[in-house]
């Protein structure tokens, strides 16, 4: 990430590196090209079978745990490509930089990213399940969810995902308390506030 500026307090350096970093997210995030609802729905389920299909290639050729873990993040990489690389360019990094960050430092760093970690640590457990099938909507669910329930204090989700994401909560920054039922999150909301 960009540096802060040298004569900044250790307390202010570590603002401005965060700082930086969600500006570049948000910027990488923010996109204006528009996509018809049945183009949006057919790349979901492409992106959906070709998870499923990786799950059960995986299974079958018996990979072992830590290399799941790897195409689960190679995955995510692809995925967010052009994300990762317009947020590189925004915070400084060169080439070289973005290279060694990937190789070395992207595994440790999702864990303290509140919605990517999530999204990796959802995205692997369910690459770990090839009896679970995916579905186009697993896309939207993965991604609105994680970020919800990263960033959230309460978030109220389908069965499925709701499981994965306590699931993968120990690998997590702390987040929102998560549940099936509207009641359990009103529950919730009045021990919040007394």
């Amino acid at each position: 990430f960009r540096s802060a500026p040298e004569d900044f307090p250790p307390d202010w350096q570590q603002w401005f590196q965060a700082v930086t970093a969600i500006n570049a997210t948000v910027a990488s995030i923010i996109e204006d090209e528009k996509i018809s609802k049945a183009e949006g729905n057919a790349m979901a389920d492409q992106w959906a079978r070709l998870h499923h299909e990786l799950a059960l290639y995986m299974r079958e050729q018996g990979t072992p745990k830590e290399q799941v873990r790897a195409n689960a993040r190679a995955r995510l990489i692809a995925d967010m490509s052009e994300e990762i690389l317009a947020a590189a360019i925004e915070v400084g990094l060169d080439r070289e930089q973005l290279t060694s960050w990937l190789e070395n430092q992207l595994e440790q760093d999702f864990v303290r990213m509140p919605y990517l970690g999530r999204h990796h640590e959802v995205i692997h457990q369910r690459l770990s399940n090839a009896d679970d099938h995916w579905e186009g909507n697993d896309l939207t669910d993965i991604n609105y969810l994680a970020c919800a329930a990263g960033y959230a204090d309460v978030v109220v989700g389908e069965k499925k995902i709701s499981e994965y994401l306590k699931r993968v909560s120990p690998r997590v920054t702390e987040g929102a308390f998560v549940c099936r039922k509207l009641p359990a999150a009103v529950e919730h909301l009045r021990e919040l506030v007394g």
